[in-house]
């Protein structure tokens, strides 16, 4: 059903968003956080986003799809 795909798409979001946050801190536990700078000068942490594709992105995510990624 309509509502188990969106689930099915809920899940898989939901793991990618904590797959990305596992990443990062390891990252920045090793060689500390990203910092960049400003035209101005100042500092700020960048952002990072991944994109999902097809059936995720549609929220019709089933039992067999693969995840279609851009990050």
């Amino acid at each position: 059903t309509q509502e188990t795909l969106a689930e099915l798409s809920h899940l898989a979001d939901a793991l990618l968003a904590r797959a990305l946050a596992t990443a990062r801190a390891r990252i920045a536990a090793q060689i500390g956080p990203a910092r960049w700078t400003t035209a101005e000068g100042g500092p700020y942490e960048p952002r990072f986003a991944a994109l999902g594709l097809g059936k995720l992105g549609g929220e019709e995510l089933n039992y067999s799809s693969d995840v279609d990624l851009i990050s």
